[in-house]
């Protein structure tokens, strides 16, 4: 079977979940170019109906042991994917007709990683426009393509050498935690990012939501990060932290004023994002100091497989 050009990894604890975004991969116009790779955590694979998939140009199911964790079933995925790049999808984020299109033609010997441009699925108000300029601001479809210096762990492509070797750098490798931006750096490897590849992100709207997802992803983020590091060096994270509102606004203000220049966002928007800052530097301070917490982990993997459920969207 020829090596497809990109390999989707999709990981979810049950298939209803990935219903959207199967349907949004169906429809790719370059979908026969397109390798799936499903992973179920709940310990045994998904059972597709026959020929459901036989538009793409292979697919794989596999599975993780009973309660995996989301960074583990995305690992696993990238290790079976067999495209020449690998992207890692999410179970809220759903590609446009052109997508894969615009990341394949951009495929490059040149690019360890194509970042595709991200906009927002649920723009219904301040808290959903915070928490996505916050996490894919960077990545804004407003924002002009080229070569850029940092990536997501998702919703970008990785050329699949560098993202197996990632993982043999650490198995956290796409885990929020895990700084890939600086492996790339370290490896003198470039990224490209290409708006025209748009994805659709949902984004938690529901304020009764908002702050916890954002503490939760915060703290689970630090408790991987700070794996292994001496008590003195988390003491001064732990430190630092009240620092952080203040060091992401500024970088996030040009961002922000960009974006602003193309689209009228909700008047709370800024607002909004500092109160999302504040409760990231409470987050990030728990997890410095507690370290990792499988139950913070299971909170912040809850929140991201089901964002939809902390939104408006039916």
């Amino acid at each position: 079977m020829p090596e497809p050009d990109l390999s989707v990894v999709l990981a979810a604890e049950d298939l209803g979940t990935l219903g959207r975004g199967l349907t949004a991969l169906a429809a790719q116009t370059s979908r026969e170019r397109i390798e799936l790779v499903l992973v179920s955590l709940s310990g045994e694979p998904f059972v597709v109906e026959p020929g459901e998939l036989d538009a793409f140009a292979g697919h794989q199911l596999v599975h993780t042991a009973a309660g995996g964790s989301l960074a583990e079933g995305r690992a696993l995925g990238v290790r079976t994917a067999r495209g020449r790049y690998v992207h890692l999808g999410e179970t809220h984020a759903f590609p446009h007709p052109e997508w894969a299109e615009r990341i394949i033609e951009s495929i490059d010997p040149k690019w360890a990683a194509i970042v595709a441009g991200i906009e927002n699925a649920n723009p219904d108000g301040a808290i959903s426009w915070a928490n996505l300029l916050i996490d894919y601001g960077r990545w804004s479809t407003d924002l002009p393509g080229g070569e850029i210096d940092s990536t997501p762990p998702y919703n970008t492509a990785f050329e699949r050498s560098f993202a197996i070797h990632a993982l043999e750098v650490s198995a956290d490798a796409f885990a929020p935690g895990f700084d890939l931006t600086g492996l790339l750096r370290r490896e003198g490897l470039r990224i490209l990012f290409q708006p025209r590849a748009r994805i659709s992100h949902v984004n938690v709207s529901v304020a009764a939501h908002w702050l916890g997802q954002r503490y939760a992803a915060a703290r689970m983020r630090a408790g991987t990060r700070c794996r292994g590091w001496p008590w003195h060096r988390r003491l001064g994270y732990a430190i630092a932290s009240p620092l952080i509102p203040a060091v992401l606004a500024v970088r996030l203000a040009p961002i922000v004023a960009a974006v602003r220049r193309a689209r009228r966002l909700p008047p709370l928007t800024v607002p909004a994002i500092l109160v999302g800052l504040a409760a990231v530097a409470c987050g990030e301070l728990a997890g410095f100091v507690g370290g990792e917490d499988a139950d913070v982990v299971r909170r912040a993997d809850s929140f991201e497989l089901y964002k939809i459920r902390y939104t408006t969207m039916s």
